[in-house]
This record gives C-alpha cells, sequence and structure tokens, in this order.
C-alpha cells in the first residue's frame, strides 16, 4: 500500500493547539457572544460546527501503498491524535450546546414570567386609571352643579337688586317722614328729660339732706347750757332777824368754795353713779368736768346762777339737777362750818331751747358734699353706660331697619331655582335686565357715597 500524504487529510491543529478554537468554536469567537447575538444564533452555529466535525470526522479514501512500515505506522499516529483531538471538540460542543439549551430555557421561563408580570401590571394600571377618570368626573359634576348654583344665587341677588332700586323713591320719602317724626320726638325728649332732670335734682338733693342730717344727729351732739337758781334760806331766821350784805355774800362765797371741796366731789360722784351717769362717776372725770364746764354767777338779788355745759339737753339738765341736789344736801349739812344761812333752790334746773354751739349744720353739710360728689361719679358713671348701650342700640335699629321686610320681595315667591327664563319674564311683561359693567355696576346707574 502506498503511503497516503498529509496534505489530503483534513487539516488540525497541532502543538497543544484548542481544537474548539481550531474549528472556530471559542469562547469569544463562538457561541460565547451572547451580549451580540440571539441565543437562536448561536445554537445554529452550534449545529453547524457539530455537522462540519461530523462530516470531518467520516473515514477517508484508502491511503495508497505506504513505502515503509514506519511511514504507516506514523500515518496511524497521526489518525489516531487527530480523531482524539476531534472526540474532545466534540465533548466540548456537547457541552455547550446543553449550557445554551439551558440558557434558552431559563430566558424562555424567565420572559414568560415577565410577559404575567407586565399583564397584571397593565390590568391594575389600567383599573386604576378607570377609578381616576370616574373620581375626575364625579369632581367635574360638583364643580359643575356648585357653578350653576352660584350663577343662580347671582341672578337672585341682581333681582333683588333691582328690585331694591325701584324702591329708592319710597325709601326717601319714607326717611324723611321719619327724620321729621324723628325731630319731633327728640324735642318732646328734650323738654321731658330737662323737667325730669330737674325733679331728679331736687329729689336727690332732698335725700342727700335729710340722709346728711340724720347722720349728722347721730354721729354730733350739740352742746346746750342749763341753768338753775340757788338763794338762802331765810324761813330758819329769826322774824326779827335780817341778814346783811356781808353775811349773803359770805353765803356766796361759801357755796362756791363747796363746788371744789373733796367731800362735795365724792358726793357728787357717788350720785351720778347711782343715777347712771357712769362718764362722771368718777372724782377725778367730775372735778375736770366741773372745772370746765361749771359757773356760778351772782345776780343783783343776790341769788347764785348756776350753769352747767354739756352734750345734749337732757342729759345736761339731768347732770345739773344731781349737781344741785348734792350741793345743796352738802352745804346744809356744813353750814355751821361754812355760813350760818341755809341753801335752797329757787329755779330747777332747765335748759335752754337752742345749743349753745351745734356742730350738726356743718358736719351735715360735710356729709351733704360727700354725698354729692359720689352721686355726681355715679351719675357720670350710669350716663356714660347709657350713652354707650344708646349708641349700641341706635346703631343695631338702623341695622333692622335697613334689612327690614318690607323693603324686600317675598322669598316664597322667589324661584330656588334662579329667575324664570328671559321667554317668561317677556311673556309677562317684566322689564329686561340691565347689562352689568366689567366693575360691577349697571350703565346709567350713579353710586352715592353713604356718609
Amino acid at each position: 500500500m502506498s503511503a497516503q500524504s498529509p496534505n489530503n487529510q483534513p487539516s488540525i491543529p497541532r502543538g497543544g493547539g484548542d481544537p474548539a478554537g481550531a474549528l472556530g468554536v471559542g469562547g469569544a469567537g463562538g457561541v460565547g457572544g451572547a451580549g451580540e447575538r440571539s441565543l437562536t444564533d448561536q445554537l445554529g452555529e452550534v449545529r453547524s460546527q457539530i455537522e462540519a466535525l461530523r462530516a470531518s470526522a467520516q473515514p477517508a479514501a484508502a491511503p495508497g501503498p505506504v513505502g515503509t512500515l514506519g511511514g504507516i505506522a506514523a500515518h496511524v499516529a497521526a489518525l489516531e491524535d487527530q480523531l482524539s483531538k476531534r472526540d474532545q471538540a466534540l465533548r466540548l460542543l456537547a457541552d455547550r450546546w446543553k449550557s445554551a439549551e439551558a440558557r434558552a430555557s431559563e430566558s424562555e421561563a424567565r420572559l414568560e414570567r415577565y410577559r404575567i408580570e407586565v399583564e397584571r401590571a397593565g390590568a391594575a394600571r389600567l383599573l386604576m386609571r378607570k377609578v381616576r377618570l370616574s373620581r375626575y368626573r364625579s369632581m367635574l359634576s360638583s364643580r359643575s352643579r356648585k357653578l350653576i348654583q352660584a350663577r343662580q344665587m347671582l341672578d337672585m341677588c341682581a333681582k333683588q337688586y333691582e328690585e331694591l332700586l325701584g324702591q329708592r323713591s319710597k325709601v326717601a320719602t319714607a326717611w324723611s317722614t321719619v327724620q321729621e317724626l324723628e325731630r319731633r320726638l327728640r324735642g318732646r325728649r328734650a323738654r321731658v328729660g330737662a323737667v325730669a332732670w330737674v325733679c331728679g335734682v331736687v329729689v336727690m338733693m332732698g335725700v342727700l339732706t335729710a340722709l346728711a342730717w340724720g347722720v349728722a344727729q347721730q354721729t354730733a351732739v350739740p352742746t346746750y347750757t342749763a341753768r338753775m337758781m340757788l338763794a338762802p334760806d331765810y324761813a330758819l331766821l329769826p322774824p326779827d332777824r335780817k341778814p346783811d350784805a356781808a353775811e349773803i355774800a359770805e353765803w356766796g362765797r361759801s357755796v362756791r368754795e363747796a363746788v371744789a371741796d373733796a367731800p362735795f366731789i365724792e358726793l357728787a360722784a357717788q350720785r351720778m353713779d347711782r343715777r347712771g351717769l357712769a362718764a362722771l362717776a368718777s372724782p377725778t372725770d367730775l372735778r375736770a368736768r366741773l372745772k370746765d364746764d361749771l359757773f356760778i354767777e351772782t345776780d343783783p338779788s343776790g341769788q347764785l346762777i348756776v350753769e352747767f355745759r354739756g352734750p345734749g339737753s337732757e342729759s345736761t339738765t339731768r347732770v345739773l339737777e344731781t349737781l344741785s341736789a348734792a350741793l345743796v344736801s352738802y352745804v346744809n349739812d356744813a353750814r355751821a362750818k361754812l355760813s350760818s344761812l341755809a341753801t335752797i333752790v329757787t329755779a330747777a334746773p332747765i335748759a335752754d331751747a337752742r345749743p349753745t354751739s351745734d356742730p350738726r349744720p356743718l358736719r351735715a353739710a360735710m356729709y351733704l358734699g360727700c354725698g354729692l360728689a359720689g352721686s355726681l361719679v355715679m351719675g357720670l358713671g350710669a350716663w356714660r353706660s347709657l350713652a354707650r348701650l344708646k349708641r349700641t342700640f341706635e346703631h343695631e335699629q338702623m341695622i333692622v331697619e335697613t334689612l327690614d321686610a318690607q323693603h324686600w320681595p317675598d322669598a316664597s315667591k322667589v324661584s330656588p331655582r334662579g329667575p324664570a327664563p328671559a321667554s317668561a319674564s317677556v311673556a309677562a311683561g317684566a322689564p329686561a335686565r340691565p347689562a352689568v359693567a366689567s366693575d360691577g355696576r349697571k350703565p346709567g346707574v350713579k353710586t352715592k357715597a353713604r356718609g
């Protein structure tokens, strides 16, 4: 057999080269380019490479006669080496085929899941969009109803304004009548108020004067002077004896001295205590009081006029009666020492009709002044309160008169859905509503500032 030339065999790389690389199925140049080509193209390339390997693995034509046995052995070794490399390339391509199928199935499953999720998300988004659209429709419907109601209210207000403008003449006439009646009423009120004010002042002055005088009588006591007369008793003397002037003068001196004696002061204090005059029940107080308020004078007939001053007519009279009784008793008991003439009371103690000093008028005037000042302050406060209430009442009354029902149309006759259509108004003979300017005023109507 002739030896076959190596050039007639398929070209197989030598020197440890990669069979897959020789076949053009490498990781970077073969099916590894998944980022640039689709998985279908990669599978097609792998299939074509496998078919090419199978075709190249078929038995070649019988070699020609080989010259030597060594050449045949070398040729066989080369064929075996080539077959082993092709088997390795086939196994590598099978592994890559399985890997590509696994990735393809995984990609299909992921694609299916993504499609299901997209369909679900699209359904939810569609439902949400329908809900939003329904909400927007309801909001637009509500806004439309509100706008229609606002328009109806504006038309109703415009109609009421027209009717109010139509009653301006009536309002002006009524206002002039009211002003005239108010002027007359103010004059009548002024006269009645002046008379009432004068009467009130007179009554208040009378009441304050009476109160001031009553308080002054309770707080201030007038000073009265009580008098009595003492004379010598000639009845105890012999009929043929008449006292001379020196004896009568001695009797008067002895009575004056007896008033300052300590035994008489003690006797008089005891009697004061028994009669309930506690202020003079002490000898010390009684001595000081007699020194200041007891006066003894002699009249031309030789009698002694005893005067005592004290607060109150009755109180002063009682004190002087007690003093006179004590003095007569003391002088008559001690006449052997003081004088030979006895003493009698010729005129009982009696107080003057008018007080010697009366602080009540001054005290009453002071109280009256305080009362007038207090009444003036209270009157001013009441007047300010009444004036404030009057202003508030007049303001409220003005608002009530302005919003009086007789100046406005009957609300029951006005349709709550707005004014009647224009055709009905024209048919009823109602005047057409004038156009309203952009600033809210009607043409031909002048605005008047209110004071």
